[in-house]
């Protein structure tokens, strides 16, 4: 099926000649290498004298379990993104149609593009092979704990390479299209990790064997279960006695949702481009009552008499029939900002798209569950002190985690979307100046924050001891200098992460680009530079992570529920205060580069546009 596919030819061949496959390639065998000698040199295998010593199989089972992990996160993470911009990147360049009105049918198509992709994948699970090979010198591991997990990677990687060809063949751009992609994989990661557990704590009894069902879908829960006992590992799923077989469960869990997936795929490819859900409706200016005001294309000469001779559109009807927007937040219309920018940066974001409608069912049931959630929360917060710190830590660790995730990748798609819509140049010949444009793609993100910390007010503000800072028991909640020294560690990661991806983008011209650089920059900043750090400065390692990593300054804070005192909490919050001024310091670095290169940059461009101008004026006098 693949070998006498020309897409899949033309995608197996066209992958190796871009330097990114080699640097992908590169950096995930150094990534394994890199996990493989901490893990060794960890569990001491070192020091292990004997060949056939018990603690050498011990420690070869930990490595092998280590890398496997690793390889499964890994797999979750890159293979959506490396299969979302398939068919979205088509559509932009004009192929899409091509191969539409070619003889290949749309599972040729998909399969081609599907099989090249697993080549390529194939190629990196081998890769990791000489690495995992010595797991196997050191014993531990048994042959069916292999093929297990090689079982279990591998339906993994169908079934997200199965959900981003599905969104790359629904969606019009590939920014859009990783964008989705990346949020539902982080959305059925979430769910099926803690279905059960929600369940459970709503007290649905009648849906605990859907829930049960649907937890055995999680590849990382699964991964676990093939070296772990199930049942000890998780007794709550352990005591249905209809789940026998759990890793059998959750492999034909994993391959009924990627045939979905591909089902949804094929569907998008055979939709004809002008009647596809996902293309904006077009319009045309036309005369219309004594006025010009706008039509729909797709209206037949029948139609549009009746329309001509219909009442004039209100003005508020011609700015929605305009757009693709159903409507307007009510808070757009009270948003006013001197900046032009950020004036279009914010109402385009709080206005409501059309989507299709799956897409909206599956929107509006989260939006449910959320708001079921934030009741309870602020429920539980008002009524119940023994839950402030937990309600607290959550709030703080989760916000901290969005914002290590969202805010670099909303930076890293500011100036290259410009430049992806054709209005870049517009920007370089207008009377902006770089720190206008700069500032407003800057608050634009930080302008949503802010909302999103009103929205989580009513949980957090009865969660503060504000009064009493000698306190000593574990449910009474942060002290008010915690608080303040959390809020404003958050404020300060906000600003440094959105203006670090902004930087980065600066050296892409493709949206998708300059996210995927962002988010391994981001792995590397948060996860693996600090696991580097500890390695090779053992002493002293974590003293000097808390004065530039948030994460280990917001562990610090969260340690702060059981003080001595007041002074205590004041000693301890001065490594927030490094911590943030850091984080102040290298973001307004950064802006302060990026204004340079940019005000270089239009400059150039004004230069060139005056001697363009120039030019013709002077062509044009020479021929009068």
């Amino acid at each position: 099926m693949f070998f006498h596919n020309p897409v899949f030819h033309r995608e197996s061949r066209v992958r190796w000649r871009s330097w990114r496959a080699f640097a992908l390639l590169f950096l995930y065998a150094m990534s394994l290498s890199s996990v493989f000698g901490w893990s060794y040199a960890t569990n001491g295998a070192g020091d292990t004298q004997a060949l056939n010593s018990p603690d050498l199989a011990v420690t070869g089972r930990e490595m092998f379990r280590t890398l496997q992990m690793m390889q499964m996160v890994a797999w979750l993470l890159i293979v959506p993104i490396l299969t979302s911009t398939i068919i979205s990147s088509e559509r932009e360049r004009g192929l899409l149609e091509a191969l539409q009105l070619s003889c290949l049918r749309a599972r040729d198509i998909i399969g081609g593009k599907l099989g090249a992709l697993l080549l390529f994948v194939n190629l990196l699970l081998l890769a990791g092979a000489p690495v995992t090979s010595i797991c196997f010198l050191l014993g531990g591991v048994a042959p069916e704990e292999f093929l297990k997990s090689l079982l279990l990677q591998a339906m993994t990687i169908l079934l997200c390479s199965a959900l981003g060809l599905f969104y790359s063949a629904q969606a019009r751009r590939s920014l859009i299209a990783v964008r989705n992609s990346f949020i539902a994989m982080l959305i059925f990661a979430f769910a099926t990790a803690y279905a059960f557990d929600l369940n459970a704590a709503l007290g649905w009894n009648e849906l605990k064997n859907v829930a049960a069902l649907f937890n055995l879908m999680n590849p990382l829960r699964a991964q676990v279960g093939v070296f772990d006992d199930f049942v000890t590992t998780y007794p709550e799923l352990a005591r249905l006695k209809w789940i026998a077989q759990p890793f059998l469960i959750t492999l034909g869990g994993l391959a009924l949702f990627a045939l979905l997936f591909l089902r949804g795929a094929l569907r998008g490819v055979r939709r004809v481009f002008d009647d596809a859900q996902w293309l904006e409706r077009k319009r045309y200016l036309t005369w219309r009552n004594g006025g010009f005001t706008w039509r729909a294309a797709n209206l037949d000469e029948a139609a549009f008499d009746r329309w001509r001779n219909e009442k004039p559109l209100s003005e508020a009807k011609d700015i929605k029939a305009k757009t693709s927007a159903l409507f307007d937040t009510p808070l757009a219309t009270f948003i006013h900002f001197q900046n032009p920018v950020l004036q279009r940066e914010v109402r385009g974001k709080l206005r409501l798209r059309r989507y299709p409608k799956p897409v909206s069912v599956v929107m509006i049931g989260l939006a449910f569950l959320g708001g079921l959630a934030y009741m309870f929360a602020v429920f539980s917060a008002w009524s119940d002190k023994n839950t402030h710190q937990d309600i607290w830590s959550a709030t703080m660790f989760c916000a901290l985690f969005a914002i290590t995730l969202a805010l670099p990748l909303m930076g890293a798609s500011a100036l290259p979307r410009e430049r992806d819509n054709g209005t870049w140049e517009m920007l370089e010949i207008s009377l902006l100046s770089p720190r206008e444009l700069l500032t407003g793609k800057l608050l634009a993100p930080l302008f949503f924050v802010v909302l999103i910390f009103v929205l989580l007010l009513p949980i957090l503000l009865p969660t503060v001891c504000y009064f009493d800072l000698h306190q000593s028991r574990f449910y009474d909640g942060p002290a008010l200098p915690q608080a303040l020294a959390a809020l404003f560690l958050l404020a300060a990661t906000c600003f440094c992460y959105t203006v670090w991806g902004m930087w980065l983008s600066s050296f892409f011209r493709t949206p998708v680009t300059a996210m995927a650089v962002t988010l391994v920059s981001m792995l590397v900043i948060v996860g693996v530079l600090p696991w580097l750090i500890d390695v090779f400065f053992a002493t002293g390692s974590a003293d000097f992570m808390i004065l530039w990593h948030p994460w280990a300054t917001m562990d610090r804070l969260m340690e702060m529920s059981h003080p001595s005192g007041s002074g205590e909490i004041l000693f301890k919050a001065q490594d927030a205060v490094f911590n943030i001024s850091f984080l102040v310091t290298t973001g307004f670095l950064l802006l302060s580069d990026l204004n340079r290169r940019l005000r270089k940059a239009w400059r150039l461009s004004r230069i060139s546009s005056w001697a363009f101008r120039k030019s013709k004026s002077t062509f044009a006098n020479e021929t009068a």
